[in-house]
């Protein structure tokens, strides 16, 4: 009887310890997909957003840059550059338009036309604001709800003068010797 007792004890441990191994595999195995279950959200949220300022800064130079490359004195600011040209510039003009308005359209046209880019005596750089845009323009107090363009002249990175262009502004040659003259009418 005694051995009987014996076999079914052992056979008792046996199954505790498999029921408590199986436990403890199940366990194990909860923490290991909960670990890389956190792993892969911490990662998402860290390289999520560097993804997304590089998916849209190269979405930007192929839909923008390509418009006014090879214009002379027009230059157009890239994608999160804007403040760190602007705090690097001396003195530095930029044209602040949102894209598929009116007034993009014009100053487009007219910033083609070799007479306007040509009688600049200064580079002047465009800033299209396709992204972020409420971030833009509180930073810049720009009117970007309106069908409106800011040109901004700042020196030593901060805004010295600045001027809008609506839609009914007349973008002849005439208008590069305003842009011309920005920086002479000075103060805010």
């Amino acid at each position: 009887m005694n051995e009987k007792f014996e076999k079914v004890q052992f056979r008792l441990i046996d199954i505790k310890d498999s029921v408590s191994y199986f436990y403890d595999e199940k366990k194990r195995l909860f923490h290991v997909l909960l670990g890389g279950l956190l792993l892969l959200v911490v990662m998402t949220l860290l390289i999520f957003p560097i993804i997304q300022q590089n998916i849209r800064e190269d979405e930007s130079n192929y839909l923008f840059s390509d418009s006014f490359s090879g214009i002379e004195n027009v230059e157009v600011l890239s994608y999160k550059s804007d403040d760190a040209t602007i705090r690097k510039a001396k003195a530095i003009t930029v044209i602040f338009v949102r894209p598929n308005t009116k007034v993009y359209e014009n100053l487009s046209r007219a910033l083609q036309t070799k007479n306007l880019s040509q009688s600049l005596n200064r580079k002047v750089y465009l800033y299209i604001v396709a992204y972020d845009t409420a971030f833009v323009s509180n930073r810049y107090q720009l009117n970007i709800e309106k069908d409106v363009a800011d040109i901004v002249l700042f020196v030593d990175g901060v805004e010295n003068n600045r001027m809008e262009i609506s839609p009914t502004t007349n973008l002849d040659p005439t208008f590069s010797s305003k842009l011309n003259t920005l920086a002479l009418s000075g103060g805010k």
